[in-house]
């Protein structure tokens, strides 16, 4: 990896705290001297991933826990407005929750919590990129999964579409978690392309990973049967890399000079499914997320 221009403040939104891939992401960029608030909803389990990441050799107090429980919106907003009441200023904004494995919710809020989309902190990101010597970037993690999509009719229309089920798909669960991706992809093109228009020089990026063994994977059920086992070994052996590898690419989206000097390149792009670069959908999506989030009251 080429050496990275770090910024001074850093939001990483989490699922699990102390391993996987946004554990690596605090892990490599907060060694390098960034300033990261890690977003989750377990204080206890935040502040055990703190202290591991300090005996990893992370400098005391560059990592910071954020109250974050993406399952219930008003949460979510609280929490942006938290953090803006700390800190002045946000470079890098990392979205790498995510799972394959949710129930639905009580009715409260009537979207699965996989398809949360965070709208709260982007003043904050163009008041920072008003500075041309600073360089803002959204990163959202992305998944080779979104190739399950192809073929298929999604729309994201209400919140019928948000909750389909795709009962009719070989793998309903992992074909779900591919549609929360597919939204993570346009939305980060619709993104890009309103900055643009803007004229703020943020760049929007989705970063593949590649195969990593995680603990969310790990957790898969038909991974655990013991068929499975001889097959599993073998996988972890050599197809899967581990969480720190496995947070190469987002870092390098994150931090490297790289993407900005090859800006055109990177921006607000996805690949695997046609979908990902249907910019009708990708304008469905926010409009339907616009009048969801105003619903709620947000």
């Amino acid at each position: 990896m080429p050496e990275a221009a770090f910024p001074l403040t850093m939001l990483s939104f989490l699922r699990g705290t102390n391993a996987g891939i946004g554990y690596a992401d605090c892990f490599h960029l907060a060694r390098k001297g960034a300033r990261v608030y890690m977003g989750a909803r377990s204080e206890e389990r935040a502040q055990a991933a703190i202290a591991q990441l300090e005996e990893a050799g992370v400098e005391k107090g560059k990592v910071e826990w954020l109250d974050l429980d993406l399952t219930y919106p008003k949460k979510v907003k609280a929490a942006a407005e938290g953090f803006m009441e700390k800190e002045s200023r946000l470079d890098i904004l990392l979205n790498n929750a995510g799972s394959r494995l949710w129930s639905f919710p009580d009715g409260s809020v009537g979207v699965l919590d996989t398809m949360m989309i965070k709208y709260t902190l982007l003043p904050l990101l163009k008041r920072t990129a008003e500075d041309p010597s600073d360089d803002v970037r959204i990163v959202t993690l992305a998944s080779d999964s979104l190739a399950l999509v192809k073929g298929l009719d999604v729309r994201f229309r209400s919140v019928e579409d948000y909750n389909r089920e795709f009962k009719e798909a070989s793998d309903s669960d992992r074909c779900r978690y591919a549609v929360t991706k597919l939204a993570d992809a346009l939305y980060a093109r619709a993104l890009q392309r309103q900055l643009n228009a803007a004229n703020a020089p943020i760049l929007v990026l989705s970063a593949d990973p590649g195969w990593v063994w995680t603990p969310g994977v790990s957790a898969i059920p038909f991974l655990q049967k013991p068929a499975w086992k001889p097959v599993v070994a073998l996988l972890r052996l050599v197809a899967f890399v581990d969480p720190i590898e496995g947070a190469h690419s987002s870092v390098f989206a994150a931090a490297s000079p790289a993407v900005r000097e090859e800006a055109g390149r990177w921006k607000g792009r996805m690949a695997y499914a046609p979908q990902a670069d249907d910019e009708a959908l990708a304008d469905e999506l926010c409009k339907s997320t616009e009048e969801i989030v105003r619903g709620w009251g947000l």
